[in-house]
């Protein structure tokens, strides 16, 4: 549409395009079909437990995805062990490289969260291939039985801090209408802003399933996924951009 000053016709069009994203929330599911007893008391060179999950890579090159965020759930029901340990790698069969979970405490901790924004871990994660990820579990002494063992992956975060929850960064100058889907796995309230670090008092603080106002951008703008327990993940199901410019 061209803009009319004074009676006047000025040269200047509007665009408006739509861009979208569904990475959803990637589930292995119960990895132990009953029980399984480890008596091990190292990691061995073989794992206990694989699976192959895809994390879908934006099409739209606007969109970049700056953060993943995995949850590790382990159910041990009894054992004489004081300690089981486990080990989670990608694309490692013997668990020496790409750990995502190194040698966590799930005795102690049956829940554990993890995120990653930069290195070769997440630049894997991040480039829409299939990955397998390699379960490695042993115990200090003793024995440990476990009935349960499941990972969860997703663009989110598990820190209650914006600061280091950036999400997504998406590259565009004018209007930006963000509509964003966002879910939380396990406890805790889930929060969404739509922010930047150089204009940290400009926020748009988003709702679940409702489409925002229209925000002015300059070069980009980043969404930030909050989650008030960090056993927690709070992590994008799908998300819409509705983008003007002039042109």
């Amino acid at each position: 549409m061209a803009l009319k000053l004074a009676g006047e016709e000025i040269g200047i069009q509007e665009k408006i395009e739509v861009i979208k994203y569904s990475p959803g929330l990637q589930d292995s599911g119960d990895l132990e079909t009953g029980t399984k007893t480890i008596t091990a008391t190292s990691k061995q060179a073989a794992a206990d437990y694989s699976k192959s999950l895809t994390l879908a890579r934006p099409s739209d090159a606007r969109i970049v995805v700056l953060m993943i965020a995995a949850r590790l759930q382990v159910t041990r029901d009894s054992g004489s062990s004081g300690h089981l340990y486990c080990t989670v790698s990608v694309d490692s069969a013997d668990g020496s490289t790409n750990v995502l979970f190194n040698g966590v405490d799930v005795q102690a901790n049956p829940l554990q969260a993890a995120r990653l924004d930069s290195g070769a871990l997440f630049n894997l994660l991040s480039d829409g291939q299939a990955h397998t990820f390699y379960f490695f579990f042993w115990v200090d002494s003793g024995n440990s039985v476990i009935s349960l063992v499941e990972l969860w992956k997703g663009v989110g975060s598990n820190s209650n801090n914006i600061y280091l929850a950036n999400c997504l960064k998406i590259n565009h100058s004018g209007l930006v209408q963000p509509a964003v889907n966002f879910s939380m796995l396990g406890t805790g309230s889930p929060g969404a802003v739509l922010w930047r670090s150089d204009l940290a008092n400009v926020r748009l603080s988003l709702g679940q399933y409702a489409m925002a106002n229209l925000t002015l951008v300059k070069d980009y703008i980043n969404l930030s996924l909050t989650s008030t327990v960090d056993t927690s993940l709070c992590y994008v199901t799908d998300c819409y951009f509705v983008l003007r410019s002039a042109h």
